[in-house]
């Protein structure tokens, strides 16, 4: 399933991307190289848990909520 998903930091980033049916939300985050300690993930405005199944609707919203430094 295509599905688009938005990393917010400083700037939004989009990207569309094709995930398996049983995709977690933690599957796209290993995708883009993202620890999960450091966002929270949204879509449909809620957050989801990182082992649940990616929904087939809306946009993924990966909030960066720590930085290094």
């Amino acid at each position: 399933m295509e599905i688009t998903v938005s990393i917010c930091t400083n700037v939004v980033q989009r990207e569309c991307i094709t995930v398996d049916e049983s995709s977690t939300y933690d599957d796209v985050l290993e995708r883009f190289d993202i620890n999960p300690e450091t966002v929270v993930v949204l879509q449909n405005d809620a957050p989801q848990p990182f082992d649940k199944i990616v929904l087939p609707d809306g946009e993924i919203t990966i909030l960066v909520i720590a930085s290094g430094g």
